[in-house]
């Protein structure tokens, strides 16, 4: 698929310390024909205290478009359903840190759209997933590692730190490693999930 996403932050967290808020759109177009398109947005909140933090990405999801086509035409399904994406943090050294993260879709909220056969027949499925993930970050230049902390949620993913690099470093890139397994906390999800990332920050 194919996403165009923009983050709005309206009040960054300072000097590591605090609440921060901001927004999150995006439009997601799959490149495989019958899949529908769908529309992603709602805020993001940030709490930091020392090593400590917390973020989560509460999202409405809108599908639309033209869908798998069907005995009776061109199937559609203008469902809406709830999103989330969370993570505590903990920074325990300048490189390392630990996170707890978790996961999950509610489908179809108060019975919205016009499921296809498929889905009337077996019904729709919520899931959701929590497990450890570790991060190391570090720096390519000469100019050593950016302190920020900072989350890894994929596609719906934003800091809120205005302090994401340090005053005059600006050589080499900054790297975020992470990797960790997530576990299905309902019977429809999958037993686990291997979950890993890398951003590049230049």
């Amino acid at each position: 698929e194919v996403a165009l996403e923009g983050v709005l932050i309206f009040k960054p967290v300072e000097n590591r310390q605090g609440i921060g808020f901001g927004a999150l759109a995006e439009v997601e177009k799959p490149l495989e024909k019958g899949e529908l398109s769908s529309i992603v947005f709602g805020p993001i909140i940030e709490i930091q205290s020392g090593p400590w933090s917390a973020i989560a990405n509460l999202l409405l999801v809108h599908f639309f478009g033209r869908g798998e086509i069907t005995e009776e035409g061109l199937e559609r399904d203008d469902k809406w359903d709830f999103a989330y994406a969370g993570q505590i943090m903990y920074q325990v050294t300048d490189h390392w840190s630990v996170a707890l993260e978790g996961y999950g879709t509610v489908d179809r909220l108060s019975n919205r759209g016009r499921p296809g056969e498929e889905r009337a027949a077996f019904g729709d499925y919520d899931q959701h997933r929590l497990g450890p993930l570790v991060y190391y970050r570090f720096k390519t230049g000469a100019a050593g590692l950016s302190s920020l902390n900072e989350m890894s949620l994929g596609a719906t993913t934003a800091a809120l730190n205005d302090d994401d690099k340090v005053e005059g470093d600006d050589d080499g890139l900054e790297v975020n490693i992470g990797v960790g397994m997530l576990f299905g906390l309902t019977p429809f999800t999958p037993d686990t999930t291997l979950k890993w990332t890398v951003e590049v920050d230049f």
